[in-house]
């Protein structure tokens, strides 16, 4: 069976294990925002704010402050 990013998020699968070389679609990026407001959040508020680092100058700035 192959599993999909979308079959991961719904089973709840998280995963430490991923390849950095591929990258990652404009279209993926909205499908995973759309795919993650539909999760729950305390008290139901889905209060999110979702941030994408497609650059590698972006992803080190991002590390720097996470």
């Amino acid at each position: 069976m192959t599993r999909t990013i979308q079959n991961l998020i719904e089973q709840r699968v998280s995963t430490s294990h991923f390849d950095t070389t591929r990258l990652v679609s404009d279209a993926q990026v909205h499908e995973l925002v759309r795919l993650s407001t539909l999760a729950p959040s305390a008290y139901n508020f889905q209060n999110r704010m979702f941030i994408a680092a497609q650059s590698l100058e972006a992803k080190e700035r991002l590390k720097a402050v996470a």
